[in-house]
């Protein structure tokens, strides 16, 4: 399935190649990357899991509290997080905001991680999936995978490939110190709750493989699962704290309930995973992946035998034979399984059946964890599955060369115009001068007082120094869930979507609206530009010191809610319009 690694000759005229290759597959990488950026905050940057994450990210490693105890709070998001709530000090990635500014810090985040995944990809393939493959196959499918559009704040994707490289060398004693060296650094750039669940038992899966196969234990393996287990521990040692031993906390994901499909509707749900994969990098990835691997399966199966009377197990020997197929296609059909297999647990994740066995369970962590998350490794696994495809064209197929080198140059243009995908800069986005003049018109300290938004993401008013009641974050506790759904409770019942969306995950804390559902990028362009009727508990809001509401949409009735419209901002320069109400005093404050 693998091949062993091999060590190139350095006069071998393929190590030659491959070495020409790399060369330009990092040049192509960097070209990208330097021309994207090179205008600083007026690049334009992915917004969903990227900017409307970033702030609250940046904006603790800044902080006072950053290296504090368990028991302090963050205070601008959410009236207060409990920073156990929060990434740790250890995250190496978290650090470098603490030091640079917010675009340095993921400009510096986003070249590492492309680099790291263009070199781990290349090794992976060159050493141990095609070591005596096309040398300009690896050396480009390495590229594309580098141009993907990665999680940000870490290498939970774009480090896996160099990973396994790095497993697989200790698994067949090469490069001992070096690889147990990647794999104990990988919980550090990494996250436990996205990926490191299912890299912990796959490395010791494969530590008892090697065991059997060798018949010998492997010391550098079992060192290895030690520290990666370790690193991972020390790394999430608030999450664990907030678990295991504050005794008064409940997060809001003990109500996460979004395991409430249909068994048909989560195998749907399974087959629209493999066929669009990891979703963020599925709208980039997989067009011209998937007509690589269907032809060569088709090209395989074209050649099959036309004789009716033999048996099928001598059909597919046939199909399968040297003649008609290559090892790279072995290793094509052989990832599509586990590919398949990863997309059935994720449908299978929002299964009631699931849900039900969870909760008989009586374990409280299992209620709160996403098991679809297992999909992170679709990303490099289908990068290998196109590297292998490739190499099966190359070798097999009619003009295969011209063929397989159009599939990739397309896919590199494909990936590197995708980048550039956002139509709304870094420096649009946050509007920095904009906000500026909203705070100096309200003209109070930003301690004294929070804001909501409507109509676009909370982390562009935390970016721009206001103290928010809502926000985008994995944890953070039930008690504050269940004050902010008081607010919007009857906009949550006026539509299912945003109810369940809300109620079953929670994550984002927003101030939603049935008329708008889950649009949170409403632009000065947009032809939504107003809101009919809104139905929020405005003491509700202001029990949670809530006191202006920063909306991208006209309010038609805030004079019935009480709300009063202060100004409109808005600048040439800024993508927003910003009605600034502010809320009514309580009745029952006099």
């Amino acid at each position: 399935m693998i091949y062993s690694a091999t060590s190139p000759n350095p006069g071998n005229p393929q190590a030659h190649g491959f070495q020409r290759s790399m060369r330009l597959a990092a040049a192509v990488v960097l070209a990208v990357m330097v021309c994207h950026y090179y205008c600083g905050e007026n690049a334009s940057i992915r917004i969903h899991d990227c900017l409307d994450i970033l702030p609250a990210s940046a904006l603790l490693a800044k902080s006072d509290v950053f290296f504090a105890h368990g028991d302090a709070v963050f205070e601008p998001p959410l009236g207060g997080i409990p920073r156990n709530c929060l990434g740790s000090e250890y995250e190496l990635p978290l650090l470098t905001y603490r030091y640079l500014s917010v675009f340095d810090a993921y400009v510096f985040n986003e070249f590492l991680a492309r680099i790291v995944a263009l070199l781990g990809m290349a090794l992976l393939l060159r050493s141990y999936v095609l070591p005596a493959g096309t040398p300009w196959v690896s050396a480009g499918a390495a590229c594309a995978f580098a141009l993907l559009p990665f999680y940000p704040l870490g290498l939970c994707i774009a480090g896996q490939p160099l990973l396994f490289y790095a497993v697989l060398n200790l698994g067949s004693g090469r490069h001992n110190l070096a690889s147990l060296l990647v794999v104990a650094l990988f919980p550090f750039f990494s996250s436990l709750v996205l990926i490191g669940y299912a890299l912990v038992p796959m490395l010791a899966i494969y530590l008892v493989y090697r065991w059997r196969a060798a018949r010998r234990f492997n010391g550098w393996l079992a060192a290895a699962l030690i520290l990666f287990v370790g690193g991972y521990l020390v790394c999430n040692y608030r999450l664990f704290l907030n678990w295991f031993v504050v005794s008064d906390y409940v997060s809001m994901r003990m109500e996460f309930a979004t395991r409430d499909a249909t068994l048909r509707a989560a195998l749907k749900t399974s087959v629209a995973n493999l066929l669009e994969g990891q979703y963020h990098a599925a709208s980039m990835q997989f067009p011209f992946i998937l007509f690589a691997t269907i032809l060569a399966l088709a090209s395989c199966a074209a050649k099959r035998t036309s004789d009716d009377r033999i048996s099928w197990r001598q059909r597919w020997k046939g199909i399968l034979g040297e003649d008609n197929c290559s090892p790279a296609l072995v290793i094509v059909v052989v990832l599509l399984l586990i590919n398949g297999s990863l997309s059935l647990v994720y449908g299978l994740a929002t299964w009631h059946g699931t849900g039900q066995l969870i909760q008989s369970s009586h374990i409280g962590i299992l209620k709160t964890f996403q098991y679809d998350r297992v999909h992170y490794l679709h990303p490099a696994l289908w990068g290998i599955v196109f590297a292998a495809a490739l190499e099966h064209i190359v070798l097999k197929v009619r003009s295969g060369r011209i063929l397989a080198g159009s599939l990739l140059a397309i896919q590199l243009v494909w990936l590197a115009q995708g980048i550039r995908e956002e139509r709304i800069s870094f420096h649009q986005f946050y509007s920095s001068e904009l906000f500026a003049e909203i705070k100096d018109h309200i003209g109070k300290p930003e301690h004294s007082y929070r804001v909501v938004s409507l109509g676009m993401h909370p982390s562009i008013a935390l970016y721009n120094g206001f103290y928010t009641a809502d926000g985008y974050y994995m944890d953070y506790p039930l008690e504050y869930k269940h004050r902010f759904r008081k607010v919007i409770s009857k906009e949550l019942a006026k539509k299912e979507e945003i109810k369940s969306y809300f109620d079953g995950w929670g994550s984002r804390c927003y101030l939603f609206s049935a008329e708008l559902g889950t649009q949170y990028l409403l632009t000065k362009d947009q032809a939504t530009r107003k809101i009919q009727s809104l139905e929020i508990d405005t003491a509700a809001l202001y029990n949670l010191d809530v006191r202006y509401i920063l909306s991208a949409v006209e309010i038609e009735n805030a004079p019935l809610l009480g709300l009063e419209l202060e100004r409109v901002f808005e600048r040439i320069d800024s993508p927003w319009k910003i009605y600034l109400y502010r809320l009514p005093l309580p009745a029952n404050r006099g």
